[in-house]
């Protein structure tokens, strides 16, 4: 860090010593050097601050490029003034697809699917109108689930296995619609060309991957029929389906040998290597670290008719989409090149404008590395205070030093940034509209949110262990320019959760407690804080109840003077009615440490029906036995598991939560849970077991592969506690 301040010092004395010896040069009516220096300070504090609030320009258009040549000095040059490596290659990319999945059925049955009028649960998603894919899902009669290399279809009502389609690869999630499944995997692809898994002059190869969207016909689904299959190189991202099309993103590292781009190749019933005139880019976007081919493929449910759009990116992390637009955001981290043109271009320039041509030279010289960028921007200092007066120089280093340190850490707050981009999507066509960016980075897709054409994001700067975190809030218009914000809360917490309910936000931050602020986002130029609630604990996941109440899943916590150690899985239901003073209603706690949730982190395993008095988690409870701490147990101190299955609550705001039973898959975890009008599926990676909805009691179960475990869990009666 020292070595930072220093080099950011150097840059500060620049500026000082033009006032230094200015001193010698202007009348005494002039302010003083003191005052001089704090204008530029101010300055430079100013910008620093505004540092990560880039915006769109106000029609931002992509491009493609217009030969091979065009992408391969495009990836050279940013390469160059980001200071990034590419993986390199030692052939050609990817090899074609590896033949059709295979189809096994099992029974005879021979009866189409139908739209069941009966009542089923859905995928718990964030959008309505936007479906997301999973391991489970059902129709109301037939249950579609992926399980290791195979996609299984279920009976319901009888529950057992109508057919299995196997697969070559490793199935990952899938969309059903209209008596279509469709199934997104990957696959590992040997390549005699290409290393994969080793190291290369220095660079770690990972190996090579191929996704495949494979689509079947189940109208018979004892007898699914492979309709569609399209491979694509790279790992797959995320897919969404909305209005008839299934939009898929994948992802591929563009593979450099000799400074020469791989070109990455599709199979959709034949091959094609996509040709640079056919990859768009933002020709002004500033340098990734790592460059992406993303690939976005929108098919339509009804014809299967295909679109495919490839963009090189740098590496997406997160997606959010609404009905008509998808986001991809990355966290993308500022250099110290980057850190030193700035503070060139806010503070040095405006004050030494003789330095400015120099640093052109040095900048529109595409054959200097980012070393030699800043070894020459060294020799252009060096040069200019070797022409100064030792004692100008002393005085100027003593009277900023304090400043320097200031400026360096509000420097280091905005090493984060979240770069968003954003796609349009109309009818299954795919254009990049607009990109920006925002300071800190995001925690997940609940962190951000379009309404009313504005896009709304939470992010967080800083670490906590360090002591300078902070989090905030943008509203971006349509072509993502910052057009509101609420900054600086929660000081030293980071965000554990959000949750964006119209012109509400609901944020959760945690260091200690947990605070559950309310923010009002009616205006968005002038978004703000109502209220907010401290309790201990906080929660991963917030899911809306009504209205007026809201659902929180995380953990309980135990102060510990200056943090916390979090416990057992915490349960909460919060009233903001009275936006201004949240409350929580009702809590209910399972376990001690060590007690875990697959809906912490997955959404998809949360199973909420409020018309059903219905709340179904996943759980993984553990307890401290007190013989084992005789003098009593520490906060810090885990305990043994001692269930692992499905907790079965129901839940209103006049009773609370209430822990109707527990259902088990021997020492299997349990992923998901959906029901087809009274009966309750719970979903493991080998099992799917039915339970009355009235009772809890088993009504039936099936195997779908050999079950390694032999251990099991007791369910827990109705009576028991958690």
């Amino acid at each position: 860090m020292e070595e930072k301040i220093a080099a950011l010092f150097g840059i500060v004395i620049v500026v000082s010593a033009f006032f230094a010896a200015a001193i010698q040069l202007k009348p005494v009516s002039e302010p003083s050097i003191e005052e001089k220096l704090a204008t530029s300070y101010n300055t430079l504090i100013s910008f620093i601050k505004n540092a990560g609030n880039k915006t769109a320009e106000p029609e931002i258009k992509e491009v493609t490029f217009e030969s091979y040549s065009a992408l391969a000095t495009f990836l050279k040059e940013r390469k160059s003034n980001y200071g990034g490596g590419f993986y390199p290659s030692t052939g050609t990319p990817f090899a074609s697809a590896t033949g059709s999945p295979k189809m096994l059925a099992t029974t005879a049955q021979t009866s189409a699917v139908t739209e069941s009028s009966t009542d089923y649960s859905r995928t718990n998603i964030q959008v309505e109108g936007v479906d997301e894919p999973d391991i489970v899902k059902t129709d109301g009669k037939y249950i579609y689930k992926v399980s290791d290399k195979s996609v299984y279809i279920l009976s319901s009502d009888p529950l057992s296995i109508v057919s299995r389609i196997a697969f070559n690869g490793r199935p990952n999630n899938i969309f059903i619609s209209e008596g279509k499944v469709f199934v997104f995997g990957s696959k590992t692809v040997p390549n005699e060309n290409r290393v994969s898994g080793a190291m290369v002059d220095d660079y770690w190869i990972p190996e090579s991957y191929e996704t495949f969207l494979s689509v079947y016909d189940v109208s018979n689904p004892s007898e699914p029929k492979l309709l569609k299959e399209i491979s694509l190189p790279g790992n797959y991202f995320d897919a969404r389906m909305a209005k008839g099309y299934i939009y898929a993103v994948v992802n591929q590292y563009v593979n450099m040998k000799d400074d020469q781009p791989d070109l990455p190749i599709v199979t959709s019933g034949s091959e094609e290597t996509i040709q640079p005139e056919k990859i768009a880019y933002f020709p002004d976007d500033s340098p990734a670290y790592n460059y992406q081919y993303t690939f976005i493929i929108s098919l339509n449910t009804d014809t299967l008719e295909e679109q495919k759009r490839v963009f090189l990116l740098g590496s997406g992390q997160t997606l959010y989409s609404s009905e008509e637009n998808m986001y991809i955001v990355s966290t993308k981290y500022t250099t110290e090149l980057e850190l030193t043109k700035a503070v060139f271009e806010k503070a040095i320039f405006p004050t030494i404008p003789s330095l400015k041509e120099k640093l052109e030279e040095i900048d529109n010289n595409k054959n200097i590395s980012t070393s030699g960028r800043l070894a020459s921007y060294q020799k252009v200092f060096t040069d200019y205070l070797s022409s100064l007066l030792p004692e100008d120089r002393k005085t100027i280093e003593n009277l900023i030093e304090k400043k320097t340190r200031d400026v360096f850490n509000e420097l280091e707050k905005q090493r984060e940034r979240t770069l968003i981009r954003k796609i349009s999507l109309r009818n299954g066509n795919v254009e990049l509209t607009a990109e920006g960016e925002v300071p800190g980075r995001v925690l997940n897709q609940f962190s951000m949110d379009e309404f009313e054409y504005n896009f709304r994001i939470a992010t967080t700067t800083g670490e906590v262990w360090s002591g300078n975190s902070e989090n905030h809030l943008y509203v971006l218009d349509s072509k993502l320019n910052i057009v509101g914000k609420i900054e600086g809360l929660a000081p030293g917490e980071k965000i554990y959760s959000a949750r964006f309910m119209g012109p509400k936000a609901y944020i959760v931050t945690f260091k200690k407690v947990d605070p559950l602020f309310v923010l009002d986002l009616s205006n968005p130029t002038a978004p703000k804080v109502l209220g907010k609630l401290k309790i201990p604990g906080y929660s991963d996941y917030l899911h809306p109840y009504d209205e007026t109440h809201l659902i929180g899943i995380g953990k309980d916590a135990s102060d510990a003077g200056n943090f916390a150690w979090y416990q057992g899985l915490k349960l909460s239901l919060f009233d903001v009615s009275d936006l201004e003073n949240p409350k929580e209603v009702a809590n209910f706690k399972i376990g001690d440490r060590g007690s875990e949730s697959e809906a912490l982190h997955d959404h998809k395993a949360f199973l909420f029906d409020r018309q059903k008095n219905l709340l179904v988690l996943p759980v993984s409870v553990a307890k401290i036995n007190p013989e084992d701490y005789p003098n009593g147990a520490q906060a810090n101190a885990y305990g043994h598991t001692v269930f692992t299955g499905a907790y079965v609550f129901s839940l209103n705001p006049e009773d609370g939560f209430v822990l109707r039973g527990s259902i088990s898959h021997l020492q299997n975890q349990i992923h998901r849970s959906l029901y087809i009008g009274n009966t309750l599926y719970t979903v493991s990676d080998n099992m799917v077991k039915a339970n009355s909805l009235l009772d809890l009691k088993e009504t039936g179960s099936t195997k779908l592969a050999a079950d390694a475990y032999t251990t099991s869990y007791p369910e827990l009666p109705v009576s028991a506690g958690a």
